[in-house]
């Protein structure tokens, strides 16, 4: 875990030291009609999709023979049965480049009802705009070199043809634990309505509190970037962290943050301490979690911790 600490604080200092010196070139764009593909089965009359894979199939014949190749498109709404590993299968093109055209920061995303665009052209479609921690990752990779955009949905996107991830950036892609954000503690306020020890008065617990030993780390639940570090005079010291899938964790009461905004951390990375700042008549951690702005019960999120 250190080796992966390392490399995300070498890739967000080559994205500020590069950047300004060597911007990604740009050899061309396309843009391109998306046809719609209602089934990915492999029947005779199904048409649109022999299509699809005989593009598929003359994408890597061009690339394997070193010619240039710029990918076309094809939508395609998810079903309950279907995961990026069933599309990249049924695809024939690697789980990342499906996953990276369409902003999905994890393998293990759900996207039953999505509607997702499909690449002819396996390799690594680079965000020109990067924001998923994968993505940040792979723009600090690839930042300075000359290589050929694509448009897609009006989006640009640099294209690594037949490129696949790193073993560190794999790591983090199939990577979906949960971790607690304390080792020990003792749930001391659940999440809902509840009678406020501090005014004596009734309001909604938009999380929940857990009593730790002063001092104790405090942990990042799940990988993402801390969009917020600072003070409040009721959550005291606290941490704000933005993860993939518009979720968003909250961290109060610390004695002290270790981490400040912009700062990308991996699931388990110390953040800060706990403490007693702020409104609190004892050392804990009041922790949130958000998705979409809409608090969800940290009890039922942490289930699934490991």
């Amino acid at each position: 875990m250190d080796y992966l600490h390392q490399r995300v604080k070498a890739a967000i200092l080559l994205i500020f030291l590069m950047a300004p010196l060597c911007p990604f070139k740009a050899a061309a764009q396309n843009t391109h009609n998306y046809p719609l593909l209602t089934s990915l089965e492999s029947r005779k009359n199904n048409v649109l999709f022999r299509q699809f894979q005989d593009d598929v199939a003359q994408g890597y014949r061009m690339m394997a023979q070193g010619q240039n190749y710029q990918p076309a498109f094809y939508r395609y709404t998810a079903t309950e049965q279907d995961t990026l590993f069933t599309l990249s299968s049924r695809c024939s093109l690697p789980l990342e480049s499906i996953a990276l055209l369409n902003h999905i920061g994890n393998a293990t995303t759900p996207i039953a009802g999505m509607t997702l665009y499909l690449p002819t052209g396996a390799g690594l479609y680079v965000a020109a705009s990067p924001s998923a921690f994968i993505e940040v990752l792979l723009y600090a990779r690839f930042n300075g070199m000359e290589l050929p955009v694509v448009t897609c949905n009006g989006e640009d996107f640099y294209f690594v043809p037949q490129e696949r991830l790193t073993g560190t950036e794999r790591l983090y892609f199939l990577d979906s634990r949960l971790k607690s954000p304390l080792e020990n503690s003792v749930l001391t306020s659940s999440f809902g309505n509840r009678i406020s020890p501090i005014t004596g008065k009734e309001k909604f617990h938009k999380g929940i509190d857990l009593a730790a030993p002063l001092h104790s780390p405090v942990f990042a639940c799940l990988s993402g970037k801390v969009s917020a570090a600072g003070y409040d005079d009721i959550y005291g010291n606290y941490v704000i962290i933005n993860h993939d899938d518009n979720l968003q964790s909250l961290y109060a009461h610390l004695d002290r943050s270790t981490v400040q905004k912009g700062t990308l951390v991996t699931a388990g990375s110390v953040i800060g301490y706990v403490g007693v700042t702020g409104l609190t008549t004892g050392p804990h951690l009041h922790f949130e979690v958000q998705q979409n702005g809409v608090p969800l019960d940290p009890e039922d999120f942490l289930k699934k911790a490991s």
